[in-house]
């Protein structure tokens, strides 16, 4: 759903408009990650734009919310885990620098080992940043997984490991879970628990569940085609703190409003006087009380899939 007209306005400007440049409005659903990096790049260039976020806090999967003890001690901060800023999410980083230009709130993990119950560690700072060279390095320093291996395993599966199409690779494996993938393929037990089994559950996604085909497109991003290491960065405090209420701050100096704990029911095409809109019907996100629905001359649908379902369904 998008805007129609055209917004004149330099691609990479940052800065805080003295006056909106369109008269174009966009109502964002959705206040993750998604929903924060297109409310930036529609504000930047002077579009009208409001946030609607069913939670209380913004950035989704990756935000951070007050939470306290039961005993009714002191507050904290909750997230729902482990993040890794990964430095070939380009346009995360992208979007970061809007707070933080020299990316300081991000620090180098040096090194991450995996330890299996034994104390064996399987660790990645040492495995080249060069594709291809990367899997001849992964494989010489690696204690579980060795060149003695591919003698054995099945080289004519295993070779679509390394030449990874989104098209065809999903029209030939996805129709098979990964286990069957890595049982053809004949890999060690030790070296796929090790260097596949612990990545497939840190996406919540254990292989009997995971298509092969999205093993594939993983194994192809985070390391085959990936040009920045296996290593990454992460933060020193709360998401929300360090992240998301600093561009929650940026981005309501360029316009932006935000409507939190407000839940999109419905979306619908409108005629009014101005012409053609869209009518996107809101309610509290806990079904208490509707709302005024809201008119955009675009919308831009950054949901949760199961969220998002919802919407189209009801819409």
């Amino acid at each position: 759903m998008g805007i129609t007209g055209k917004v004149k306005l330099p691609p990479q400007y940052h800065g805080v408009l003295r006056k909106p440049v369109s008269d174009k409005h966009v109502v964002v659903v959705g206040g993750g990650i998604a929903g924060l990096a297109s409310a930036t790049v529609l504000a930047e260039r002077g579009v009208r734009v409001r946030v609607v976020e069913p939670l209380g806090y913004l950035g989704g999967r990756a935000g951070s919310w007050h939470d306290t003890h039961d005993d009714g001690g002191e507050s904290f901060e909750q997230d729902r885990g482990f993040h890794a800023f990964f430095r070939q999410y380009y346009n995360l980083r992208n979007l970061i620098r809007r707070i933080s230009p020299d990316l300081s709130v991000l620090h180098e993990l040096p090194d991450y080992p995996v330890i299996d119950p034994d104390g064996l560690a399987e660790t990645f700072a040492y495995v080249p940043a060069t594709p291809v060279l990367n899997v001849m390095g992964l494989i010489q320093g690696s204690p579980t997984f060795k060149f003695r291996h591919l003698l054995r395993a099945n080289i004519r599966v295993g070779l679509s490991m390394l030449a990874y199409d989104g098209e065809r690779s999903f029209e030939r494996w996805d129709g098979m879970t990964a286990k069957e993938y890595l049982d053809k393929v004949g890999l060690p037990a030790k070296p796929r628990a090790m260097l596949f089994d612990v990545f497939a559950h840190s996406f919540f996604n254990p292989e009997e569940e995971m298509s092969a085909a999205e093993m594939l497109q993983y194994f192809h991003f985070y390391f085959m085609a990936n040009p920045e290491s296996l290593c990454f960065d992460v933060l020193d405090g709360p998401l929300s703190a360090i992240l998301w209420d600093p561009l929650r701050v940026y981005l309501e100096k360029r316009g932006v409003t935000f409507h939190m704990e407000t839940r999109v029911d419905s979306v619908a095409r409108g005629q009014g006087e101005g012409g053609e809109h869209w009518d996107v019907y809101v309610s509290s996100a806990d079904g208490s009380a509707e709302r005024p629905h809201l008119t955009a001359d675009g919308v831009v649908l950054a949901a949760n899939v199961k969220g998002l379902q919802g919407i189209v369904d009801r819409s």
